[in-house]
């Protein structure tokens, strides 16, 4: 339990650390490079944007390609039933 709510109280120090990260980077933006600060919002913006869409799309590609239960373990509960199919 202590370790769950460890993990739980981290994740949402992290979570939080990207709201001020994206902050950091679109005012770095506007003051050292000079560019608005809506265009430096937005080009922050888009860039968690993209990078969140990447790390989504990679987990939904890993989690497809998941199989639980493996091919020979399939067969041979596939058999078991066949076998009880018949007995009765």
């Amino acid at each position: 339990m202590k370790a769950t709510t460890l993990i739980g109280a981290g994740l949402a120090f992290l979570l939080s650390s990207i709201t001020f990260l994206g902050f950091t980077l679109a005012y770095l933006l506007s003051e050292g490079l000079g560019w608005s600060r809506a265009a430096s919002f937005g080009v922050t913006t888009l860039v968690i944007v993209l990078l969140g869409g990447g790390l989504l799309a990679g987990g939904i590609y890993l989690f497809r390609s998941f199989n639980p239960l493996p091919d020979e373990t399939a067969s041979a509960l596939q058999e078991n039933v066949e076998w009880l199919r018949q007995k009765s």
